[in-house]
């Protein structure tokens, strides 16, 4: 009797078919997220100067910046991240080399990004990811 009494007669666990429900809930939204994840819903060129750029994370390390649209004099801001996973070719060293650059220089740059739909954490902090920079003259 000691044990029976804490358990309830029907419990969740005690029926196959609510573990089999709720193992293709659990399919279902890792595949939707996966998908949401690989589709590209913006693609944009900002212009700025760099503020800040480096690694952050604790569990994920990731590459985070900061770009002061229109130069440092403007009081809009955006953030930005480089996709370690390099999903559209890109080569993320070098590119964090120029941002490293840029950051130091304070020179003008335009920086393609692409948006997709969801992110990982482990993939960015920010969902604008950063496949090409190119310095202006």
């Amino acid at each position: 009797m000691g044990m029976r009494r804490f358990l309830p007669e029907y419990a969740w666990y005690k029926k196959p078919r609510n573990l089999v429900i709720g193992g293709l809930a659990a399919v279902a939204l890792f595949a939707t997220g996966y998908l949401l994840n690989n589709k590209t819903v913006e693609e944009k060129i900002y212009q700025g100067q760099v503020v800040s750029f480096g690694e952050e994370g604790w569990v994920w390390t990731t590459y985070e910046g900061t770009l002061a649209m229109g130069g440092e004099n403007r009081s809009v801001t955006g953030s930005f991240s480089l996709d370690r996973q390099a999903r559209n070719g890109e080569d993320i060293e070098e590119l964090a080399r120029q941002l490293y650059h840029a950051q130091e220089t304070r020179e003008t740059v335009d920086l393609h990004v692409i948006r997709p739909a969801s992110c990982w954490p482990w993939r960015s902090d920010s969902c604008y990811h950063v496949d090409k920079v190119t310095f202006r003259k």
